[in-house]
């Protein structure tokens, strides 16, 4: 059944198009902040320069107290896949969802199976943006470079730090959480906000003032770990990335997503069919 599911909503046409726009956008975005990296790293650590310590200076998010550069550039990334996905209950949707339900036993499984297709898809898209740094990393960068993981990393001004291959996880899997989170906040608010369109922008709108928030106070980050991103996090368990980092993270994490998404069902339930 969550095959059938994954496979339903993977091969669905009309996001074929939207994923075609969407990343165009992402790479185009993607470019703008790797030559942002690869000029300020070239500048300051021109001997040293690292393919993946790049990478990871791409995705690294904000800091406590942020830009509002540093908050738009940050919530561009779940944003964006989020109009590559479409919104799952709106008016447009629930014809479709309706006959896909009628040939499943439970709804629960429905909705497990659906949010299992977009943690799966999320996953894919932060798998491709890292692919996508990483070639244009290489194109801008001198033939010179290291290709090679680092033994010891250090992404920011000492915000991460910790051995190369932790690190790296840590920065991938700080993205991955705030897209799945935001996927599945989207899950919450589309059942209860029909009209197509704004369940998308409530949920990009509250990521927005989540981060800004986060980034408000150690105390603030730690609390909102989802969607504070890899470096606020960091800050707020400390820079030195320890197994019980790892823990601490992955709990609060869990916690949150594990909330959203039985809110989300309960809505569902109530208000959908």
């Amino acid at each position: 059944m969550w095959m059938r599911l994954i496979m339903v909503e993977m091969l669905s046409r009309p996001r074929w198009w939207r994923w075609v726009g969407v990343l165009g956008f992402l790479f185009l975005y993607l470019c703008y902040q790797t030559i942002q990296v690869v000029f300020r790293l070239r500048v300051e650590q021109a001997d040293t320069l690292n393919l993946w310590h790049l990478v990871a200076e791409v995705f690294m998010g904000p800091s406590l107290h942020p830009s509002v550069y540093e908050v738009l550039g940050w919530v561009s990334l779940p944003a964006a896949f989020l109009v590559a996905m479409g919104e799952p209950f709106s008016l447009l949707a629930i014809p479709w969802e309706r006959m896909i339900l009628i040939r499943l036993p439970h709804r629960l499984g429905y909705w497990t199976g659906k949010i299992a297709a977009w943690l799966l898809a999320g996953w894919l898209y932060c798998l491709l943006a890292f692919a996508l740094t990483a070639v244009v990393a290489l194109g801008l960068s001198p033939s010179s470079i290291s290709k090679t993981l680092p033994p010891y990393l250090i992404v920011g001004d000492r915000f991460i730090s910790g051995p190369g291959l932790p690190v790296l996880a840590w920065v991938f899997v700080g993205v991955l959480v705030t897209n799945w989170w935001s996927a599945i906040f989207l899950f919450f608010l589309s059942p209860a906000l029909k009209q197509p369109g704004m369940a998308t922008v409530w949920t990009i709108l509250l990521n927005t003032f989540l981060v800004a928030l986060a980034g408000t106070s150690p105390f603030a980050a730690r609390l909102l770990g989802p969607v504070a991103g890899p470096v606020l996090l960091a800050q707020a368990l400390g820079p030195e990335l320890a197994p019980s980092s790892f823990l601490a993270a992955g709990c609060l994490a869990c916690s949150w997503l594990v909330a959203a998404g039985v809110a989300g069902y309960l809505v569902f339930r109530r208000r959908l069919f």
